[in-house]
């Protein structure tokens, strides 16, 4: 089963967090410290610009330089833009990459599908815990009543529809082609 291109956008900022978090060259115990990441109050502008111009170049061999521009694309806020480095670009970059008809666009399309799939998600997961609950109040009804229990007919139903939940679940995340 393929996933259609909205799906694909909606789930999109997680694994890109996901592909950061692992694979960044900022996040091994040699890079940086975070705090170098962000000008510090009072810095001297030359001193910021020379600080900011090597951080640049420490980015331009990561691994994972496009997945974490996007992120800066997608969830920086312009308010203090000039004051950092981020995917490889100052955020007097980022800002004016954000400002482009193209790129603000195509950022808003996905910050949307992003709230939406958080949502959806929330949704999703509330159900299965619901179902998880009724699945294992029916297994605690006694099995050898002489006729099913109204809470084990309710578990059963439950376990069909949570197993239908989970599939879908893994076909989205691709497990199924995995397994």
């Amino acid at each position: 089963m393929s996933m259609s291109p909205a799906r694909a956008r909606a789930t999109r900022l997680p694994q890109l967090a996901d592909d950061v978090r692992a694979g960044a060259r900022c996040s091994r115990p040699e890079a940086p410290a975070a705090d170098q990441w962000f000008r510090r109050d009072g810095e001297n502008g030359t001193v910021w610009a020379l600080r900011r111009a090597a951080l640049i170049d420490y980015c331009a061999s990561c691994p994972v330089l496009a997945q974490c521009r996007e992120i800066g694309l997608r969830l920086d806020t312009p308010a203090a833009d000039g004051d950092m480095v981020r995917g490889g670009m100052s955020g007097d970059q980022l800002s004016a990459m954000r400002r482009t008809r193209r790129h603000r666009d195509s950022i808003r399309r996905a910050i949307q599908a992003d709230a939406q799939f958080r949502e959806g998600e929330d949704e999703e997961r509330r159900r299965i815990r619901q179902l998880t609950t009724l699945v294992a109040r029916g297994s605690l009804s006694d099995p050898r009543a002489d006729r099913p229990s109204l809470a084990r007919r309710r578990a059963a139903e439950a376990a069909d529809e949570l197993q239908c939940l989970r599939t879908a679940r893994r076909q989205r995340a691709g497990w199924m082609r995995a397994a």
